[in-house]
């Protein structure tokens, strides 16, 4: 995972998770966008069921929501975390 610095309580991250690997279950600390670039996988909030995911989709995870995701293929996303209000 490569970091950006933290600019006025947003940090940008990317991620490349490999083939059958994981971002294990971890509640957000802050609003998270999760966008998919390349590769497919799934996630899951909660104890819903599985959804997949591929490029162009967009995840938005609220503070306290637990959540986990699972590379089917290599994955690349890019996370957004930040303290800001997200409008809806």
């Amino acid at each position: 995972m490569r970091f950006m610095p933290t600019v006025g309580g947003t940090s940008v991250h990317l991620a490349r998770i490999a083939a059958g690997g994981t971002l294990g279950r971890h509640p957000a600390v802050r609003h998270q966008l999760f966008a998919v670039v390349h590769g497919h996988g799934e996630v899951q909030v909660g104890e819903e069921p599985r959804l997949p995911v591929g490029p162009g989709t967009v995840v938005l995870w609220e503070p306290g929501e637990v959540h986990q995701t699972w590379a089917t293929t290599d994955l690349t996303v890019v996370v957004v975390k930040t303290s800001e209000e997200v409008a809806g």
